[in-house]
């Protein structure tokens, strides 16, 4: 029985509780409260910043096993730049919520604001209630609640009468929520950050919020004794190139506003901060490469997965981008170039300011990069698609005393080429184009036809046993370079096989214009054997009709003459008819058949006699009919009829 009066007893408070929440959501208004963050040095005047929220109406969220629909009043804060560089920088952000309905009687409801969690591990840590705590820790936004003025210490959210979110967004200096403000130092552009991020468990689980950490810039984890506590480790590097540059640690997931990104953001703020150089007191060292062929710095093989180095090629190193720089975290496929400068991190110096770090909103260690690579002896080389070419030792070097590189031409058909610097005494993988950023080099070609050197960077241009150089290009986009005299520039010749001379490009070019000319001739020597052909058929066409005009011409003429005749002699009519005969063939090439047999019927009026007469009309009948027939009609057969 009094177990039950118990349980009906708690039913009954919740039930009130829950009246309270109901009752009181009408005098819950944003107006009445006022957020305010400054930095930990407890001056009220002290980059003290003001904030007023805005009341959202029935917003589902959860909070613990707890799913609630509530209405919440959303502040909306931005870190601003004064508030980075001031005073304290190196210092958390604290968050206050105050009660200003009635402005003479500013209530902070701040310590009845849950939840709260605490860095009792960190034996720096203070536990304070008067304020919400954002450091690397833990950052107290997101979703807070306010237990009801009965109630100290409410146990979970269902007893809470009020409810908050704190959100960041934007501010109109920085595009992102920046913990701390890294500064420039363009005198010494091998000075570099090393930053601490907050851990996967930044934020309260019921804060509605979710924190990503991303892996950019990483160079290692801190993690604590008991493994409770993780934080990632990055790089910064800030130079004098371009205005700002920010370096993410991860990114917000936040209700009620777009994500937002978490970092450092280089700013010029602070000289001295730019002096505070950790290894300051180190005296700068080179580069060893071992016979083991391993390359240290301080003892430290760089390329070791345990040794933490980082690389820095500042600008100016770039014959292409003068602006363009390399920060890394060296590993075994990591290229060193000229002018790169190595520092080995010792992580447990960062170890022993872990718990500071902790207690601070952003947290950041200088150190400058002190290992040197020196200048190494090379060498120019031909290089044939991304390859570098070896001399050909089996023959001997030629006449000129040059080297003889030999090449395959089957090989590749169309590749670039070009030379490349290759070290003489030390081979590593990490500096194989070590010179490759800062000097430029070109592979020129002598050209036999104008006694000079020209550039060549294709596969298809080379000629076989051509005389070849290798040399430094030393002018860059921005200023005139020193000819180094450690980088030896060399001449060759190229012995190209796997094909006949006569496929190489010049030959090529040759042949295939002459084939081209050999088809043109052709088709001219066709088109004028086809224009002869018609012409020569017209001619023999014409040629033929020509000769049947004038069989037939000289037949009708022949007729009228003997017409013409009186009774003769043989011998005489023989002799009148030659000449007749003779005589129509001179005017029948001037002359055609229609006009001489009308002429002649109309001039020789011959009186003959009977028999004559017939005999001819016979004769002269038989000739038209005959003439029709035969293209050619002799004398003779004229004479015989007459004869009859």
């Amino acid at each position: 029985m009094t177990k039950f009066i118990y349980i009906h007893l708690i039913f009954v408070i919740h039930i009130c509780y829950l009246f309270g929440l109901i009752t009181s959501d009408d005098s819950f208004r944003a107006e009445d409260y006022r957020l305010e963050y400054y930095r930990n040095s407890g001056d009220t005047n002290f980059n003290w910043k003001h904030f007023n929220g805005i009341k959202l109406n029935h917003r589902k969220f959860k909070i613990g096993s707890f799913n609630l629909n509530k209405s919440v009043i959303v502040y909306k804060i931005h870190l601003t730049r004064d508030f980075l560089i001031g005073r304290s920088y190196n210092s958390e952000l604290r968050i206050s919520i105050f009660n200003v309905h009635d402005l003479s009687i500013k209530k902070d409801i701040t310590p009845n604001l849950l939840p709260r969690e605490y860095n009792s591990k960190n034996s720096r840590f203070e536990r304070k209630e008067g304020f919400l705590t954002c450091n690397i820790f833990k950052c107290h936004i997101g979703i807070l609640y306010r237990c009801l003025d009965v109630v100290n210490n409410c146990s979970d959210s269902y007893e809470a009468a009020n409810f908050f979110y704190i959100a960041f967004e934007k501010s109109s200096e920085y595009d992102n929520l920046v913990m701390k403000l890294i500064t420039k130092n363009n005198n010494n552009t091998y000075m570099f950050s090393v930053v601490v991020c907050p851990g996967k468990t930044w934020l309260p689980p019921s804060s509605n919020f979710e924190y990503i950490p991303t892996g950019e810039n990483s160079i290692t984890k801190l993690v604590s004794n008991d493994s409770s506590r993780e934080y990632a480790v990055k790089f910064v590097y800030c130079h004098e190139t371009g205005v700002k540059t920010f370096t993410k640690c991860g990114y917000l997931k936040q209700m009620f506003m777009p994500q937002i990104d978490v970092g450092y953001q280089c700013d010029v703020y602070n000289e001295m901060e730019t002096s505070r150089i950790h290894n300051n007191y180190v005296t700068e060292s080179f580069m060893i490469p071992l016979s083991s062929g391993e390359l240290t710095c301080n003892g430290v093989d760089i390329s070791n997965s345990s040794s933490f180095v980082i690389g820095v090629l500042p600008p100016g190193n770039n014959y292409n981008n003068v602006s363009d720089f390399k920060v890394n975290v060296v590993n075994n496929r990591t290229n060193l170039y000229s002018g790169h400068r190595l520092h080995s991190l010792n992580v447990s110096e960062v170890y022993e300011h872990y718990e500071e770090a902790e207690l601070y909103l952003g947290y950041a260690i200088h150190y400058e990069a002190k290992c040197k690579i020196p200048s190494l002896n090379a060498t120019l080389r031909l290089q044939i698609d991304g390859t570098v070419q070896e001399f050909d030792n089996k023959k001997e070097k030629n006449i000129g005393g040059m080297n003889i590189y030999k090449f395959d031409r089957r090989k590749i058909k169309d590749a670039p080429v070009g030379c490349h610097a290759v070290l003489d005494e030390i081979k590593h993988s990490a500096l194989n184009d070590y010179y490759k950023l800062l000097y430029s080099t070109s592979l020129l070609m002598f050209d036999e036809a104008a006694q000079k050197y020209i550039k060549v960077d294709d596969i298809q241009k080379l000629v076989s046993n051509g005389k070849y150089k290798c040399i430094l290009n030393m002018k860059s986009n921005t200023s005139e370079i020193d000819k180094p005299n450690y980088i030896k520039e060399t001449e060759f010749t190229i012995d190209l096989t796997g094909e006949d001379l006569k496929k190489t490009a010049d030959y090529k070019k040759f042949n295939k214009s002459h084939i081209w000319i050999i088809i043109g001739v052709l088709i001219f020597v066709v088109l004028l054997l086809i224009i002869g052909f018609i012409v020569f058929k017209k001619l023999r066409l014409k040629g033929r009709k020509s000769k049947k005009n004038s069989s037939l011409n000289l037949s009708v003429s022949s007729s009228l003459q003997v017409s013409e005749l009186k009774p003769k002699s043989p011998s005489a009519l023989s002799k009148s008819i030659s000449k007749s005969t003779s005589s129509s063939q001179s005017a029948a090439k001037f002359a055609g058949v229609p006009s001489a047999v009308p002429n002649a019927a109309s001039n020789n009026k011959i009186d003959a006699g009977k028999t004559l007469t017939n005999m001819t009309k016979a004769t002269v009948s038989k000739s038209l009919y005959s003439n029709s027939k035969v293209s050619n009609f002799g004398k003779t057969e004229v004479v015989n009829s007459v004869h009859l």
